[in-house]
């Protein structure tokens, strides 16, 4: 699978984007990148999946343990962009309320 990761930092804020597939390999790689943003001071991660093609049952435990982790950290992670397919995964894991995510608004 594939997955590619880009960041854009201004401490204390990240801007995480990935697009691809996201599996049990690709979540932890974006959540090493989430990880190292921590490092570097960030607190407040902001996550762009707007171009995931596949989301499975593994990458949302990934991104739910990281939302936990950065509460730890007194840090917060947000989903401000994705893709109807991840909502739709999310949704069928009822996890869409707790990522913050909603339908898209009609064009």
């Amino acid at each position: 699978m594939h997955c590619s990761i880009t960041v854009d930092t201004t401490p204390p804020h990240a801007i995480v984007r990935a697009s691809g597939e996201l599996d049990v390999f690709t979540s932890h790689q974006l959540s090493q990148t989430v990880h190292g943003e921590v490092e570097k001071g960030c607190r407040r991660i902001l996550l762009d999946l707007t171009d995931v093609t596949f989301a499975d049952a593994a990458a949302l435990r990934v991104l739910d343990r990281m939302r936990a982790k950065m509460a730890e950290v007194d840090g917060s992670m947000h989903i401000v962009g994705w893709s109807p397919r991840f909502l739709r995964v999310c949704q069928l894991a009822g996890l869409e309320r707790a990522f913050g995510l909603s339908e898209p608004l009609p064009a």
